[in-house]
């Protein structure tokens, strides 16, 4: 960053070169895009607790099969 002294030297113009320079590099953006920002990665947050509460459901599910295959008997070693 630019020191405080250089900017309160340089008056107006060099507060609008700060926050040009802050505008170019990204540090200061419109409201607005950050509130789509934050809309957009609420939205994939959203979406990937779902597919997680999914697979939840399906390993649940996946665990239940397998605890009912092992229990049935063997039919390799039954007469």
């Amino acid at each position: 960053m630019i020191p405080a002294d250089l900017i309160i030297q340089g008056g107006a113009a060099a507060l609008l070169a700060v926050v040009v320079m802050m505008i170019v590099t990204g540090r200061l953006v419109p409201r607005s895009a950050l509130l789509d920002a934050q809309a957009e990665r609420d939205k994939w947050q959203e979406a990937a607790m779902t597919t997680i509460r999914q697979n939840n459901e399906l390993l649940t599910g996946a665990r239940v099969t397998r605890d009912v295959l092992q229990a049935l008997p063997d039919p390799a070693t039954t007469p």
